[in-house]
C-alpha cells in the first residue's frame, strides 16, 4: 500500500503563529522602539512567509486525492475540511499580522511607508515562499546559513521562471488578502459594537 504524502499540521500551525505573536507584541503591546525591537522586527519578517506558505500545501491534499490507497471518504468528508481549516487559520495568522504593521505604521505618521509596506510585505512573502516550497530553504536557514540564502536568491533573480513563480504568489497572496482583510474590519466592527469596551 502507498504511503500518502502528509505533513505535520501542528508545527506549521506552530511557525504560521510565530509572526501574528510577534506582530502582537510589535505593533500592540510594545512601548517604543529600541535594537530588542527592531531585531524581533526583522525576525518577524523573516518568519511571516511560514503563515502565507500553508496556501501552498495544498498539493499534498492533491496527492491525497490521486493516491487510490486512500479512501474517498476520509479524503472528502476528513482531509478536505482539515486542510481547509489548517490553510483558514494559517492565512488569518498572516493577514492579521499584515493588518496590524500596517495600523502601527499609519499611528507613526509614516505616510509614504504606509503606502507602499502592504504591496511590498506581499512581495517579500511571495519571496520567501519561493525558497521554501521551491528550493527547499526554511527561516532558520536565514539564521544558520545567511551566505547559502542570500546566494540562492540572487541567481533565482536573474532568471525568468523563478520571477515568474514569485509572480504568482504575489498575486495569490494579495488577492487573497483583501477579502479577508475586508472581513477581519467587518467582524472587528462588529464585536466592538457589540461586546463592552472592556472586551475589545
Amino acid at each position: 500500500m502507498a504511503t500518502p504524502v502528509h505533513f505535520t499540521v501542528v508545527k506549521n500551525l506552530l511557525l504560521g503563529a510565530i509572526p501574528f505573536l510577534l506582530a502582537l507584541h510589535l505593533f500592540v503591546l510594545a512601548r517604543g522602539r529600541n535594537f530588542l525591537w527592531w531585531l524581533l522586527a526583522a525576525i518577524f519578517v523573516a518568519f511571516l512567509p511560514n503563515a502565507a506558505y500553508g496556501l501552498t500545501d495544498i498539493i499534498h491534499f492533491i496527492a491525497a486525492v490521486k493516491d487510490p490507497a486512500l479512501d474517498r471518504t476520509l479524503v472528502w468528508g476528513v482531509l478536505l475540511p482539515a486542510y481547509l481549516i489548517y490553510m483558514l487559520i494559517n492565512f488569518e495568522f498572516y493577514v492579521i499580522s499584515i493588518q496590524l504593521m500596517q495600523q502601527y505604521i499609519r499611528r507613526q505618521g509614516w505616510l509614504l511607508a504606509a503606502r507602499w509596506s502592504i504591496p511590498l510585505i506581499h512581495l517579500l512573502c511571495a519571496f520567501g515562499v519561493y525558497l521554501g516550497r521551491v528550493q527547499r530553504l526554511n527561516s532558520q536557514d536565514i539564521l544558520e546559513r545567511p551566505v547559502l540564502v542570500l546566494m540562492d536568491s540572487v541567481r533565482d533573480l536573474t532568471h525568468a521562471q523563478p520571477l515568474l513563480i514569485v509572480l504568482g504568489f504575489f498575486v495569490l497572496f494579495y488577492a487573497l488578502s483583501l477579502p479577508v482583510s475586508r472581513l477581519n474590519l467587518i467582524l472587528l466592527a462588529y464585536f466592538r459594537h457589540r461586546l463592552p469596551s472592556s472586551f475589545v
